[in-house]
């Protein structure tokens, strides 16, 4: 049907987006040097502890209603905890 393909959709693109995001900032943190790469871990160390559905609300509102908003949205949201 087509809500499940467009879940699949959401789901498939979300989780390799955030793949990406998460093997960008791990790369570019490594590479750049011992303090960088901690301030990037106590970065990843805050976006894991704040509240989600707080971003997700002020994402959505700034980003739009859509397919592409809310695979955009999940992946700010979970690179971290790929």
């Amino acid at each position: 049907s087509t809500r499940a393909k467009t879940s699949l959709l959401v789901a498939v693109a979300s989780t390799a987006l955030s793949a990406v995001i998460g093997f960008l900032f791990g790369a570019i943190s490594e590479l750049a040097g011992r303090w960088t790469e901690a301030v990037s871990m106590r970065f990843v160390d805050l976006v894991m502890t704040l509240p989600p559905v707080i971003f997700l609300l002020v994402l959505a509102s700034i980003d739009g209603t859509g397919i592409w908003p809310t695979v955009l949205v999940i992946s700010l949201l979970s690179w971290p905890l790929l």
